[in-house]
């Protein structure tokens, strides 16, 4: 698996366009599954940055 960002990318994975953020794609043509949140966690989550936060 490879994290980018905040995007899951499942194996052998082909993206030949932009992923929404938190969204879980597969297939050879990276298919939409589902979202891994609701849309109002997304907007919380993305204004949070959460992925800068230094290690503790």
């Amino acid at each position: 698996m490879l994290y980018i960002e905040v995007v899951l990318l499942l194996p052998a994975q082909c993206a030949p366009k932009d992923i929404a953020p938190y969204a879980v794609e597969d297939g050879n043509l990276a298919v939409l599954i589902r979202k891994r949140f609701s849309k109002s966690e997304i907007k919380q989550l993305l204004r949070l940055k959460w992925y800068n936060w230094p290690i503790e």
